[in-house]
């Protein structure tokens, strides 16, 4: 009766009793094991390196983030704030004062009035395009010569949209992922004028172009940062899928699109000259990065362990978990002002040790072998963090980044074809640096058609 899938009802009825007990001790022992298998291929964002958006259903329980204690919203004692009236309102309203007295009814039509109180109304005035018209003009010498005067080098045709106008379509279409159509009927709902899907397409060439000198410029200052985080996710040009790829730290964001997931990506885009500490997850392209030093993403590590806790009961799972929170939260005191430096390389020492324990214990578990082994293999990438102030446990920078990806995708749907991908990937290179560098984007779109937009030399 080993074979469960050849038995008949006949059969069972032929069965004794003890028979019957064997067979579903089996049937038992099959369920276990169909369950522990369908168990293992149940991962989703929060215990695994899978993004949320292959999540079947949303698990608010599965979350690696520690409890505050504290309710939602406001805390007690938090100050609240109301908005202030201004000094200098564009426009004063006054409303017609009483004309006599309501206790006894005299006229109050000789008495000054005085302000008793204000109230202010914030408002949107209508918003119309305004005509700026450049005229050519003509002088004619005595000798019968005719002298013509130049336009500004930025007038360039008989009718064009100025930088203000033009700002607002990269602001539109690249901060907001609002697709030409859409952004159209902005423009003729709010403003009056009617543009087409080609006319959005030609002005963020241009900026595409203008962009050009800061983009490489922003290439440059990462490669030369003490630290560098560096992600990729799946994104989609004309029905084909691609890969947006980003590199970035605190103050700058490169992205660059292509069509491979390799390390010829991180060869033509970023080169192989990085000199800083390079933080990713266990990607075999990101491996391969030439750089100083690497440090793998605590978060995915964390996650994956999650995996193998919920999964498999793995107790080695639990304790790598402990070790990499208590790594994280250790840092930050180890290099106060002031700290005893001998303390400190011990302190790290104590780490490096206790990893090295559970690296070598032995483990079941299918997921937790597989995890340790890849632990074991990059063990020098997972505890880097610690001896430096400059580089973070995780990689969270560039997931915040490759998001607006995602965003893109599921506002505008994919790139109409490469070259407006790449587009793209400029374009919100300069966006998300200006905006890590305190500017307003909106500013710095107006700033990059005037070419004034520059960043500030931010080393990390």
């Amino acid at each position: 009766m080993q074979d469960l899938s050849k038995i008949t009802k006949n059969d069972l009825q032929k069965c004794s009793k003890d028979e019957l007990i064997d067979l579903i001790l089996l049937l038992i022992k099959k369920v276990e094991n169909l369950e522990h298998k369908l168990g293992l291929k149940d991962k989703d964002s929060n215990n695994s390196s899978k993004p949320p958006s292959s999540d079947n259903k949303p698990n608010k329980d599965l979350n690696l983030r520690e409890k505050s204690g504290r309710n939602t919203g406001g805390q007690k004692g938090h100050p609240g704030i109301t908005r202030e009236l201004v000094d200098n309102p564009d426009k004063i309203i006054q409303h017609i004062p009483p004309d006599k007295c309501e206790y006894c009814g005299k006229s109050l039509a000789k008495v000054i009035a005085t302000i008793m109180s204000r109230r202010q109304v914030i408002d949107i005035p209508p918003i119309k395009a305004e005509v700026a018209e450049h005229q050519q003009l003509e002088k004619t010498c005595s000798c019968g010569h005719k002298n013509v005067g130049r336009f500004p080098n930025e007038i360039k045709a008989p009718v064009q949209f100025g930088p203000y106008f033009q700002s607002l379509i990269l602001y539109l279409s690249i901060r907001h992922h609002i697709p030409y159509n859409r952004v159209a009927e902005i423009i003729e709902e709010l403003i009056g004028e009617k543009i087409s899907e080609r006319t959005i397409e030609n002005i963020l060439e241009l900026a595409n172009k203008r962009a050009g000198p800061l983009y490489e410029l922003i290439k440059q200052r990462l490669k030369d940062s003490r630290c560098v985080g560096s992600d990729e996710t799946g994104t989609r040009v004309n029905g084909v899928n691609f890969f947006l790829w980003v590199w970035q730290n605190m103050f700058y964001s490169f992205f660059a699109v292509d069509k491979r997931r390799s390390y010829k990506v991180i060869q033509k885009h970023f080169g192989e000259n990085f000199k800083g500490t390079l933080v990713h997850d266990c990607f075999g392209a990101q491996n391969k990065t030439k750089a100083k030093k690497h440090q793998l993403c605590h978060a995915h590590l964390l996650r994956d362990l999650k995996y193998c806790i919920q999964e498999e009961s793995s107790l080695w799972a639990y304790e790598v978990t402990i070790l990499l929170l208590s790594s994280q939260k250790v840092r930050p005191l180890i290099w106060e002002r002031g700290f005893d430096k001998k303390l400190r390389e011990k302190t790290i020492n104590a780490f490096e040790k206790r990893l090295e324990e559970l690296l070598a214990r032995e483990v079941t578990g299918e997921e937790t072998i597989r995890l340790q082994k890849r632990i074991k293999k990059h063990k020098d990438k997972i505890l880097f963090f610690m001896t430096t102030q400059d580089v973070p446990p995780d990689n969270n920078g560039s997931e915040r980044a490759i998001r607006n990806a995602k965003i893109h995708k599921k506002i505008s749907g994919g790139f109409r074809n490469e070259l407006a991908a790449q587009r793209y990937a400029v374009l919100m290179s300069i966006i998300d640096t200006a905006k890590k560098q305190g500017l307003k984007m909106f500013d710095a779109c107006q700033s990059l058609f005037s070419g004034s937009l520059t960043f500030a030399h931010a080393r990390q």
